[in-house]
């Protein structure tokens, strides 16, 4: 699941924080095992400059803007998906698709046909298209999902099966607006999806703007003395 896993404390607080954010504290899955108090927004709008990642690429002074050109990224790490996408693919051949996936090949990239095209992991490379991309799909990893959040990339996401983290990680994305939860590579209905989505993109950024005081204020609380 792209290595993406996470300690469960470490994986929950993200996504807990990110709903308080639109004041929805009535946590609803067994990932929000601990009570938690509605906060207020952050005051600040200032948008972070730096590109949320782990070794996906580095972030340049600036604010970071997402373009959006007619094509859809893939991220999906299981050999037995890429059947699925060529033969979606070859139904609806209109539609460009950029492919990441673990399968060994011999070129850095192959191109199936004109709008489908096979990519080795590459970091950098992934970044460089999840800026420009319309949309994407992926597994539930926590990374994933915030990178598409902080772009406002609309996503589908398809969970590893049997992976209890990943699936609380699609349920909270939904219900945050981060696009649709799916048990397989359902393309159809997420191009329906797509046009309707709405990314709020300024509130998730403040969000992870927050993060270093959020951090601090934990370091400062659990070093204080006890009286």
């Amino acid at each position: 699941d792209q290595g993406e896993h996470l300690k469960a404390g470490e994986r929950g607080d993200g996504i807990r924080q990110a709903k308080e954010l639109n004041g929805d504290v009535n946590l609803t899955t067994a990932a929000d095992c601990n009570t938690i108090r509605p906060s207020s927004p952050p005051s600040t709008t200032r948008l972070s400059s730096t590109t949320p990642r782990r070794g996906r690429g580095d972030g340049g002074e600036g604010e970071i803007r997402a373009l959006d050109q007619p094509f859809f990224l893939i991220y999906l790490l299981k050999s037995g998906l890429r059947e699925q996408i060529v033969d979606w693919h070859k139904r609806h051949p209109e539609v460009e698709l950029h492919c990441f996936t673990d399968q060994p090949q011999d070129a850095d990239e192959f191109r199936f046909d004109e709008t489908l095209t096979f990519h080795p992991i590459s970091e950098q490379r992934f970044l460089d298209l999840m800026v420009r991309c319309r949309g994407m799909i992926a597994t539930a990893g926590y990374q994933t999902l915030c990178e598409a959040m902080y772009y406002g990339k609309p996503i589908l996401i398809v969970p590893v099966g049997n992976h209890f983290e990943q699936a609380c990680n699609a349920h909270e994305a939904e219900l945050l607006g981060a696009g649709l939860g799916a048990t397989h590579f359902d393309l159809d209905r997420f191009l329906e999806y797509v046009p309707k989505h709405k990314a709020d993109v300024e509130r998730f950024r403040a969000w992870v703007a927050e993060a270093p005081r959020r951090v601090l204020r934990v370091i400062e609380t659990i070093a204080k003395p006890s009286e």
